[in-house]
């Protein structure tokens, strides 16, 4: 029996919804159990990046025509994905406030998305976060560092250019497409270096 891989997809209140919206669709197209949660504070920002209005996080997943297996509730810290004995394969947090970096890098966790990472990180399980900020300063970096050393992957939303982008999706394919080649997971969102 083959058992699809279990993928997690963390929105929190930082700019960069266009980089959920393009993992989720890529991942929802693969063979992964994909999940899905976001903090009031990425629908606030959805919100002002759309210029719309998602009233829950199942709404901006409908009227953005994302399919996932299962959303979580950001305040159930009892849910299945918040246990070590219920694994979650690839964790992706896109993207990624400083608020919550600076939280989970401090082993503090008051929603789910912080307590998954804490999972994440404490089971050696791979996470991936994707931060949106500049400048940075150095409290931002020793928390980056932190993450680091505790075994997460941290990416800036910086994409190259030597792929000669025509599109904003063409500079949002690369950065999704570096993240994903950062937990091994194979792509073909933009074109390799040759």
């Amino acid at each position: 029996m083959d058992i699809k891989k279990r993928v997690f997809v963390g929105m929190t209140g930082a700019s960069g919804n266009i980089y959920s919206k393009k993992l989720l669709s890529y991942l929802s197209q693969q063979n992964y159990h994909l999940s899905v949660a976001a903090t009031n504070n990425a629908l606030l920002n959805a919100n002002a990046e759309d210029n719309t209005v998602y009233k829950n996080i199942e709404d901006f997943l409908e009227r953005n025509n994302l399919n996932v297996d299962k959303i979580y509730d950001i305040n159930d810290i009892g849910a299945d994905i918040a246990s070590g004995s219920n694994r979650v394969d690839y964790s992706f947090i896109v993207p990624a406030s400083m608020g919550y970096i600076a939280r989970v890098a401090n082993g503090i966790s008051i929603n789910l998305i912080e307590r998954l990472t804490d999972v994440a990180l404490k089971e050696r399980r791979k996470i991936a976060v994707i931060f949106r900020e500049m400048p940075l300063s150095k409290i931002y970096l020793d928390n980056m560092r932190k993450l680091i050393d505790a075994g997460a992957i941290i990416m800036p939303a910086a994409p190259a250019f030597y792929h000669q982008p025509k599109t904003i999706d063409d500079l949002v394919n690369f950065v999704i497409g570096k993240l994903l080649d950062s937990v091994e997971i194979d792509n073909n969102l933009y074109k390799k270096w040759e």
